[in-house]
């Protein structure tokens, strides 16, 4: 109950910011798809796959320079032997110098938190989730429409570190991201 409660006052915290902020404040969507989704065991064991994801992000856009916290979920990739999954939580900041009229190129860094979900689907068999360490790059451009609507496309990669109880593993997502953003 102490968890939801503190999580509830994070999150109307930072509404209660965005409602009260003034030019800069932005609120958008994203998505993504990763071209190859690799889970690596501490056994060497490998398996990769394709995988989707969506989310939402808010932040501050200094105008070469803008911070955002985000969430999104990764949805399961899988081989013949293993399937996996995540929710991150996560900072960012981008470095956004204007390269022409309304154009603007995005690079960028991430780190934050992911709850990890993975399952064994060898005859040995289980499940486990363990939260990890998820950090990632960046590159592609924006392009604002108009003063309030900006969309986005390009490139990223992440890692996904985590020690389950019974498995130590990483993720490594390769792929492209876009998204759409209001600005206030």
């Amino acid at each position: 109950m102490k968890k939801i409660f503190l999580k509830s006052l994070v999150a109307s915290s930072l509404l209660a910011s965005l409602a009260l902020a003034d030019d800069g404040v932005f609120i958008g969507l994203q998505t993504g798809y990763n071209f190859q989704s690799r889970a690596e065991g501490a056994h060497s064991e490998k398996y990769k796959d394709k995988n989707a994801e969506i989310g939402f992000k808010a932040g501050y856009d200094f105008d070469m320079f803008r911070a955002y916290g985000s969430y999104y979920y990764e949805t399961q990739a899988k081989d013949k032997e293993a399937k996996w999954r995540s929710h991150n939580f996560i900072v960012g900041g981008d470095y956004t110098p204007m390269i022409f009229d309304d154009f603007k190129a995005v690079v960028g860094a991430y780190i934050g938190v992911a709850k990890v979900k993975l399952e064994d689907t060898s005859s040995n068999g289980g499940k486990d989730s363990d939260t990890g360490v998820v950090y990632g790059g960046k590159l592609g451009g924006a392009y604002d429409f108009d003063e309030h609507n900006q969309a986005e496309l390009g490139f990223k990669a992440e890692r996904l570190r985590f020690d389950t109880h019974h498995v130590k593993a990483d993720i490594n997502n390769y792929g492209i991201y876009m998204g759409y953003n209001f600005k206030f």
